[in-house]
């Protein structure tokens, strides 16, 4: 039995090389990113709590795309969508005002799809002027994934419509004559 024990473990190590180089393992490196997220609207403004060089608030987002894998914690987001976020700044003097966060905020995932964590820096609370800041969610705010490796054109091209709230994706019989899944009306299956 230990010489066949020994076989398999050998075959497993000889194979090692060629799987790298296979069609499956270049797959497995074009990993899609994680899900597009959608952020729950607020009406009322989200104060933001400082405490170490960091001022933050918890916010219930969605799952755009059930097919992707779910963020890791950790994961960064950058805003996209049609709809904006928006700084309540009461500056020191208790005067209020409220202008889009465009680049101000980073957007962090706490380690699945429901609970995106909202930064800013205390530095640049500082450069506003400000002595307490909220968030104010708008409908339709998404989050596209942050990754190291920029997505195939495909993949940034759908994760572009469903963050601006392109339907899902359905089911066309393609060209080859069977079932596949299409993420535009104007693409091809």
């Amino acid at each position: 039995m230990r010489p066949r024990l020994f076989l398999v473990v050998a075959a497993t190590l000889l194979a090692a090389p060629a799987f790298a180089s296979s069609p499956s393992a270049s797959r497995m490196d074009d990993a899609l990113p994680p899900q597009v997220l959608g952020l729950i609207a607020a009406a009322d403004p989200i104060p933001l709590n400082c405490a170490d060089g960091t001022c933050t608030a918890l916010v219930s987002s969605f799952c755009l795309q059930e097919d992707r894998p779910p963020p890791s914690a950790g994961q960064r987001y950058q805003p996209a969508g049609a709809g904006d976020v928006t700084l309540v700044v009461r500056r020191t003097d208790g005067s209020t005002t409220e202008f889009s966060a465009a680049g101000l905020l980073g957007y962090v995932s706490e380690g699945d799809f429901t609970r995106t964590r909202i930064e800013l820096s205390d530095r640049r609370l500082a450069s506003l002027g400000a002595a307490e800041v909220a968030v104010r969610i708008a409908p339709m705010v998404s989050l596209l994934p942050h990754t190291e490796r920029a997505p195939s054109a495909k993949v940034a091209a759908r994760d572009a419509e469903t963050a601006d709230g392109a339907p899902p994706p359905t089911l066309r019989l393609s060209e080859t004559g069977e079932w596949a899944r299409c993420w535009t009306a104007s693409e091809s299956c």
